[in-house]
């Protein structure tokens, strides 16, 4: 995933990269920080003009990041396969979040109680 020929584009890789970064609240320069990259390898990375190396990758699933949907990025797929995964994806967040407040929210029900 480290180099960038003709044929290899890493855009999806990109937006995943950028969307968990988000996700945490980070901005660029920190994440940046947290994988040791430079600036400009970050601005590079997120707008797909490379991959993301072996050690980079490492570093997203000690942050957190679930790197099986880089390698399901780095795959050649129709637009509609790529959409339909992201769809699921953002699903399975949405039900996680859904069951973090319904806990949250009985924690603070049982406490007033």
């Amino acid at each position: 995933m480290s180099t960038n020929d003709s044929k290899t584009d890493f855009t999806e890789i990109g937006k995943l990269i950028a969307s968990f970064r988000h996700s945490q609240g980070w901005t660029s320069e920190e994440l940046k920080a947290k994988l040791g990259i430079s600036t400009v390898t970050m601005s590079r990375i997120e707008n797909g003009k490379h991959g993301p190396n072996v050690n980079v990758v490492r570093k997203l699933a000690e942050l957190g990041m679930n790197v099986e949907d880089l390698t399901y990025a780095s795959r050649f797929h129709s637009k509609e396969q790529s959409l339909s995964y992201r769809l699921a994806e953002v699903e399975n967040r949405l039900a996680k979040m859904e069951q973090l407040v319904l806990e949250l929210t009985q924690s603070h029900e049982q406490k007033n109680s």
